[in-house]
């Protein structure tokens, strides 16, 4: 540490350029702190002032212009925007002095959140949250892994938060040692797979460094993710596949002995994936009482853009 502060030794407790050797080519998102020494007011106007920081975004402005040119996106860590839109506006605001992007989501501080922060949030200008989750547990706390539109809101989406890694080490909750915390990513990894949908995985800056060291952990997963040819990518890249394929429209769906016509539509938008539209077909045989239902269905994927009019067999 006297090294760190004679300038001898790299500050490890600003880990930008850790994250990106991970990461390499990746593109993630960072959630900064908009005021340092403000706590924000908690559930029933309480203050807590140990969720005060001694940072915010004045403090790490090149680090922010790095992050940008490498093709990561920075929102908003909030203090107080889940409770005040007017308090959510001024975080906004801050945050956009430093990036100049206008277009921004947040994150709460502390996962705080209520039944009326969309409303709110969407009052601010942001454009997705990626708030709820645990603090003490991982999982789908909407019971989701899709991105959606939460009731009361017209524009706002919610990114749901998956696993986060405090929730996973801290001995106050869930207090487990990495083979077992990598046992239950790995299970949650492997129902994404299956099921599809976005998982959403938050670590922290501290995380990589003394006295956390949860940087191994870190690595494995992102070794993994590589391997299986997962799309990796921003909260607002990830936010705008999940707009564009609520875009799409059947205009129409045509039968016609063994071969489908189909006519979609939907938005365009050529910086995120294609869509892909799955035709299902039950495989010949006479399934028994015992089978029932364990028939397997063939089906083939095709993928488009933003317009698809062919005719295809099944």
């Amino acid at each position: 540490l006297p090294a760190v502060y004679m300038g001898i030794a790299e500050d490890f407790w600003e880990p930008f350029n850790r994250y990106r050797e991970i990461e390499k080519d990746l593109r993630s998102t960072f959630f900064i702190i908009p005021f340092k020494n403000v706590p924000g007011l908690g559930d029933e106007n309480k203050i807590n002032s140990r969720r005060a920081t001694r940072y915010d975004c004045s403090d790490v402005r090149e680090e922010i212009n790095r992050l940008i040119l490498q093709g990561c996106e920075i929102g908003v860590h909030g203090i107080d925007a889940w409770r005040d839109a007017v308090k959510g506006r001024r975080e906004l605001e801050r945050i956009h002095e430093a990036t100049g992007t206008s277009e921004m989501g947040i994150r709460m501080h502390w996962l705080y959140f209520k039944n009326q922060s969309p409303q709110i949030l969407e009052e601010a200008g942001f454009r997705y949250d990626s708030t709820l989750g645990y603090n003490d547990a991982v999982g789908y706390r909407s019971g989701t892994v899709q991105v959606y539109r939460p009731i009361g809101v017209k524009k706002l989406f919610e990114l749901p938060m998956n696993i986060q890694d405090t929730a996973l080490f801290y001995p106050g909750r869930m207090g487990l040692n990495e083979e077992d915390a990598w046992e239950l990513i790995k299970a949650l990894l492997d129902q994404s797979d299956d099921l599809g949908g976005a998982l959403t995985i938050i670590w922290h800056d501290r995380s990589l460094a003394p006295e956390r060291l949860w940087g191994d952990i870190y690595i494995k997963l992102i070794d993994h993710l590589r391997k299986s040819n997962t799309w990796m990518d921003t909260a607002s890249r990830v936010v705008r596949w999940f707009d564009k394929r609520r875009s799409v429209v059947f205009e129409d769906v045509c039968f016609s002995k063994n071969r489908v016509k189909l006519q979609i539509t939907g938005n365009h938008d050529d910086d995120v994936p294609d869509l892909t539209v799955r035709i299902h077909k039950p495989k010949t045989g006479v399934s028994t009482d015992t089978d029932r239902g364990s028939v397997e269905k063939a089906y083939q994927d095709i993928h488009f853009a933003n317009v698809l009019n062919a005719e295809y067999p099944i």
